[in-house]
């Protein structure tokens, strides 16, 4: 997922990221891919017999790290994220089957995993995942730029959706696409404004898609937002009530309130009303 590297060629480095570095690891067996993996402080666990196969690269600028790595088989991966980093990540393949702090990701949704919490992702079968490693600072001068607010503090941890039929696509695409250009010419990345500028487009390919730029709920947040939903629904149940209402009422966004009720009452709001 990202590496932590603080010293590259022998000279100390004064960014979060060793700038100009590419990353091009591949490997034909689980105790190859695990080897890489400890010298990014991960630790990972073969889920599945078979023969495991194994790719990853990667490219830094001084605040961010943009990478893709492909595994064949299922794995469950933990470790730590280097200090004052935010991490997300998304599937390409629509069929990923990945389990995040024990929550069930779907398609169309993005991990997001900050610095004060180590990693805790697994999955079953083949996976294509795309990851954004990015200094906290980072993250939010371009939410502030882009949303006129920082990057929320409370999605740091937790599943943000992405907006609309084939945004994880086109943003997938976009970053593929960045990705392959960077490889192509690593170096440059160490000169501040190319480093920006991929700094920027990287970001805006995630955030101008994140659904409402809502917070990313955990179990806690969807469980509370659907509680007091039940409550509201119960004193005014006689009313015209409709979905806005219910989140404008709570503040909480239509999926946090649509899973929170299926994990409490097995039934969406509406049929609860109902």
């Amino acid at each position: 997922f990202m590496t932590n590297i603080n010293v590259f060629m022998g000279n100390p480095i004064s960014h979060l990221f060793p700038a100009g570095l590419a990353i091009n690891c591949e490997a034909e067996s689980f105790e190859e891919a695990a080897a890489a993996a400890v010298k990014w402080n991960m630790e990972t666990t073969q889920l599945q017999k078979g023969t495991y196969r194994f790719s990853t690269h990667a490219v830094h600028t001084p605040a961010l790290q943009l990478g893709r790595t492909w595994r064949s088989l299922g794995t469950r991966i933990g470790g730590a994220i280097p200090s004052g980093t935010v991490v997300l990540a998304f599937a390409l393949n629509p069929d990923a089957r990945m389990q995040f702090r024990g929550r069930r990701v779907q398609a169309g949704e993005m991990i997001v995993q900050e610095d004060t919490c180590g990693l805790d992702f697994s999955f079953i079968n083949e996976i294509d995942i795309m990851t954004l490693a990015v200094s906290r600072e980072e993250l939010d001068r371009r939410a502030l730029a882009l949303w006129q607010k920082p990057f929320p503090k409370q999605s740091r941890t937790g599943v943000l959706r992405f907006s609309g039929f084939g945004a994880s696509e086109r943003a997938g695409r976009g970053l593929s696409s960045l990705l392959r250009e960077a490889m192509a010419g690593p170096g440059q990345f160490a000169k501040p404004a190319t480093a920006h500028a991929l700094e920027n487009a990287a970001l805006d390919s995630l955030l101008l898609r994140i659904e409402d730029h809502c917070k990313a709920a955990g179990s806690f947040d969807r469980h509370q937002a659907a509680r007091r939903s039940a409550t509201i629904l119960h004193n005014r149940c006689r009313e015209e009530l409709s979905m806005s209402d219910l989140c404008e009422a709570v503040r909480a966004n239509r999926r946090t309130l649509h899973m929170g009720f299926l994990e409490l009452y097995g039934i969406p709001p509406m049929k609860y009303l109902r």
